[in-house]
């Protein structure tokens, strides 16, 4: 899977802004907290009600709160630029998770349910598009959260992302450096090793979900960064996501634990949003794969004729990914399953030579000679116009054919 390593200054390019953001604070009554709950958030001047909009849930850092980035991060203008909605909500020291030690502490029910239906009743959110990042601690709450609902988030960001807890509470608390957050720790994550850590610990938690369903994850963090485990740790699970199969990026750039590297890295972030929407980020054939390891059933085929058409934006269709998948299933006997991919890959690219071709080619695995030569003789008659090929291909692809078509017809007699 993708993963891109940078580690010279970041360059920023801004674009033309013709609106600018409106940003205010807000708050909430949270049944899970028993508590008032405030936020902030910045609207886009491109919101539309009628129109449902992405949404980024961005986390504050340890020891900061959630009026932090619109005070020292240029967020506004990044969200105008971006057109997203972002909701920037108050964790305190909590690592945004429901609380070992304090039972009253339960952030992470506050943040997927209580704060969603509140946004959600006010604005229209497009609940398919949502993202959620954070700085230090936020960006150990942002994995964390998108870790253990995988459902809710389609991109995850940590930006110095703190994911060395809780893995390394116990190593962390010899050094003066960590010793800030030692009372928060201890009432997050509890005092000794145990389960609930295990079930709130990244490099374990996203071996629960397939690949293929786990968000996209985006790390950043600063190449002088103040806390150097904060590098080692996003290292390491970057690593991990890459050998498990993973979508994920990636990044260092030049900067320290401040607000300047997290300017930065909000912009660069941003930026991937709006460039993973337009462009798509998930292959649909690999997906169509995972989901038919036991057999490509109906129900499956129907479920990727509904990605393809609602989902455009996420999932991305390469005819030649979806033809290799389909000689892949041949050579492992799995013809009906092959039949099945070469269908739908002519229903999704009904003008390509190729496909009829490849289909031909499973047709006389499967016996099936009448609908072979029909499915050749219809490569043969797109081949001329068929936009991906060059003309001089056409010209050499046009004798192979026509040497298949015959080798078929001989079939039949």
């Amino acid at each position: 899977m993708k993963k891109i390593f940078i580690t010279v200054a970041l360059i920023l390019f801004t674009g033309t802004v013709f609106g600018q953001a409106k940003s205010f604070v807000d708050s909430i009554f949270s049944h899970s907290l028993g508590r008032m709950m405030p936020f902030s958030i910045s609207i886009p001047s491109s919101y539309d009600d009628q129109k449902p909009i992405p949404i980024l849930y961005l986390l504050h850092g340890h020891s900061l709160h959630h009026r932090n980035f619109l005070r020292v991060t240029d967020i506004e203008q990044y969200v105008e630029e971006s057109s997203v909605l972002c909701v920037m909500p108050e964790g305190g020291n909590s690592w945004f998770i429901n609380s070992y030690s304090e039972s009253a502490d339960r952030f992470e029910d506050y943040l997927m349910k209580d704060l969603p239906e509140f946004i959600q009743k006010k604005y229209n959110v497009d609940t398919d598009r949502q993202y959620i990042a954070g700085f230090s601690m936020g960006g150990y709450g942002a994995l964390v959260l998108a870790l253990r609902n995988p459902d809710r988030f389609v991109f995850a960001a940590s930006i110095s992302g703190a994911i060395m807890y809780p893995r390394d509470t116990e190593i962390l608390e010899g050094s003066p450096k960590y010793e800030f957050a030692k009372p928060s720790t201890d009432l997050a994550f509890g005092e000794l090793p145990n389960v609930f850590r295990e079930e709130h610990d990244p490099f374990l938690l996203y071996k629960n979900t397939p690949p293929v369903e786990l968000p996209y994850i985006f790390f950043i963090t600063g190449l002088q960064d103040f806390y150097p485990e904060i590098m080692t740790a996003q290292r390491d699970l970057s690593d991990s996501l890459n050998t498990y199969g993973a979508l994920h990026e990636y990044h260092e750039i030049q900067g320290d634990h401040d607000r300047n590297t997290l300017d930065a890295s909000l912009n660069l972030l941003l930026q991937r949003i709006e460039y993973l929407r337009d462009k798509g980020y998930k292959s649909l054939v690999t997906e169509l794969s995972e989901r038919g390891k036991a057999g490509i059933t109906e129900d499956i085929v129907i479920k990727i004729r509904k990605l393809k058409k609602n989902f455009s934006d996420i999932y991305y269709l390469k005819m030649s990914e979806m033809n290799t998948l389909g000689y892949t299933l041949m050579g492992k006997h799995r013809m009906e399953d092959a039949v099945k991919v070469f269908k739908l890959n002519i229903e999704f690219f009904p003008n390509s030579a190729f496909c009829y071709d490849s289909m031909s080619g499973a047709y006389i695995k499967t016996g099936e000679n009448d609908l072979a030569v029909k499915s050749m003789e219809k490569a043969l008659e797109l081949l001329p116009n068929d936009i991906d090929l060059s003309a001089a291909y056409k010209i050499k692809l046009e004798e192979i054919l026509q040497k298949k078509l015959k080798e078929i017809k001989k079939l039949q007699e």
